[in-house]
């Protein structure tokens, strides 16, 4: 399972029609790994390991926006 998860708050600033919005985004929010296949060559000093990650780990990004 793949959970990603936003955030955002916009806020109204004292200016006329300017706001500031925050947001946070979260990729792979439980950073749950997906493992890849176990090494099925048989002469192979690693064989029945699993050596590999399929997906990427925990990825956070935070951004501002300025509208006027």
């Amino acid at each position: 399972n793949n959970v990603d998860l936003a955030l955002s708050k916009s806020f109204a600033l004292p200016f006329e029609g300017h706001r500031l919005g925050v947001r946070a985004d979260m990729f792979n929010a439980f950073n749950r790994i997906r493992y890849g296949f176990p090494n099925r060559t048989f002469t192979s000093a690693t064989f029945g390991l699993i050596n590999t990650a399929v997906n990427a780990a925990r990825v956070v990004q935070v951004s501002l926006r300025y509208s006027f």
